[in-house]
Formats: C-alpha cells, sequence, structure tokens
C-alpha cells in the first residue's frame, strides 16, 4: 500500500480539530495538539517491549502470561510459529476506544506498526528472523484489520 497523501492525512487532521487555521501542516497539528507524555504513550504502541518465554516471543502488551504461553505450546503441539501466532495476534482498531477514521489510514497504521515492531524484534534478538503477515478486516468472522507475526 502507497502512504497516505499528505492531503488525506490533514483532511483527517482538520475533521478531529475543526476550526484550526486552514494552512495547518502535520507539524503545526503536532505542537498545537500534541504532547510529549502522548509521544511517550505512543511509543509504547510503536516501538513496544517483547518477552520471551521456552523461546516464544511474544508481545508484552498482550496480556498473556508464561502460564497461558505453556499451555498454548502444549495445545498446539509444540509447534512454536502457530503459538506465536496465537499469541500475537494484534487488532490494531481494538487498541483504541475510538478510532473513527478511514480504512485506508487504519492500513497505513497497521503496516507502520509492523515496520516498527520488526525493527524492534530485530534490535532485540538479532540471530531470529520474524515473519509479519497483514490481516484484512474479516466480515465474516468480525476480525478487524490487524497483524501477527511469529519465528521463521
Amino acid at each position: 500500500m502507497e502512504e497516505p497523501t499528505a492531503a488525506s492525512l490533514l483532511e483527517e487532521l482538520r475533521r478531529l480539530f475543526p476550526g484550526e487555521v486552514l494552512d495547518f501542516e502535520v507539524d503545526d497539528y503536532l505542537f498545537a495538539h500534541g504532547s510529549p507524555v502522548l509521544a511517550l504513550m505512543y511509543k509504547q504502541l510503536l516501538w513496544p517491549d517483547f518477552r520471551a518465554c521456552n523461546d516464544i516471543v511474544v508481545w508484552e502488551g498482550s496480556g498473556i502470561d508464561d502460564d497461558a504461553i505453556r499451555r498454548a505450546y502444549e495445545q498446539y503441539g509444540h509447534d512454536r510459529s502457530v503459538t506465536e501466532k496465537s499469541c500475537n495476534f494484534v487488532e490494531v482498531p481494538e487498541l483504541f476506544n475510538r478510532g473513527d477514521m478511514s480504512e485506508e489510514l487504519w492500513e497505513q497504521l497497521t503496516r507502520s506498526m509492523m515496520d516498527c515492531w520488526k525493527a524492534r524484534l530485530a534490535g532485540l534478538y538479532p540471530d531470529r528472523t520474524f515473519v509479519f503477515e497483514f490481516l484484512a478486516p474479516n466480515d465474516t468472522t468480525g476480525e478487524e484489520m490487524g497483524f501477527w507475526f511469529y519465528q521463521s
């Protein structure tokens, strides 16, 4: 997917912050409405912590404890990749309490998270290779747009 145009991002920002000067650019919105505390909060989204349990790497934000990881590993017949997929399935819209924006921007956020997480994992585990798969929304199952990752 191509990067969203600056125009589509600006259109979304203008909708979120009505009444601002029409010639605001993205950096103007950041200055006017951003905060260092929010930046640190979003760092956790884009450059998160991970941990390993019995060679299975999971996102700390998943809320899955070590006992649950071990049970999943047993349930999936000691298949590390399948276990990691099940523990590292991220539905991006579900991470937010609100988020009325275009599917184009949701996809851009999802793919940006995937790129950041891939770089983070490469730094934390340089001897391992991780596979990331983008998952489109599924109207049949109700799953939101997201991704999963696992070691190859």
